[in-house]
């Protein structure tokens, strides 16, 4: 649902092949969470008969999505990760949060040092106005392409059209070639 806004956008500008996914079971680890993608994306590509995707994931959305490329991607379907507002090394804010997934968003989990993908392009949009991800610095881990969006905070990225370009940006670039590839 979260998503929906940003599906629209890039479908009316040529990928019409995006899907929302919704991932917000509150009892489940991240772990369990990026099984749960595994299936969808292979339900995916199976009804596109495209070969990979690219994963466009918001808050926790992205660490799973960051999960399942990480650990679980063995035959390489994910081409790209895009992740907006997502604190890939952990949030303080998570202390407030319910669920297991909450839990593991801690600063002080060690499953999150090496959650970035190591063969796949990945890149983090984030705003040093977002109240969730906090410290900022959380938002830009080193070995992924990182694009700071001023004066948005977390569900503002949402509605965003700076981030928007940004991931059109990310989609289209040298860095993160557009291969017709369908967006989840």
């Amino acid at each position: 649902i979260s998503l929906f806004c940003l599906k629209t956008f890039l479908q009316k500008r040529g990928w019409s092949a995006c899907w929302a996914i919704n991932t917000s079971k509150k009892d489940h680890k991240l772990a369990e969470h990026a099984a749960d993608l595994e299936r969808k994306i292979k339900h995916l590509l199976q009804a596109t008969q495209a070969k990979q995707v690219v994963l466009v994931g918001h808050g926790m959305g992205g660490l799973i999505a960051a999960w399942y490329a990480r650990h679980l991607d063995e035959e390489k379907l994910v081409q790209q990760v895009i992740t907006i507002g997502t604190a890939w090394r952990g949030t303080k804010m998570a202390i407030f949060g319910g669920g297991q997934a909450r839990a593991e968003m801690l600063p002080s989990n060690p499953q999150l040092t090496d959650l970035v993908p190591s063969d796949t392009i990945s890149t983090s949009i984030w705003s040093t106005d977002d109240p969730w991800v906090i410290p900022t610095e959380s938002a830009t881990p080193e070995g992924i392409h990182s694009v700071g969006v001023e004066s948005a905070g977390h569900f503002e990225m949402l509605l965003s059209a700076r981030v928007f370009r940004a991931t059109i940006t990310a989609l289209t670039t040298p860095l993160g070639h557009h291969v017709d590839t369908p967006t989840v």
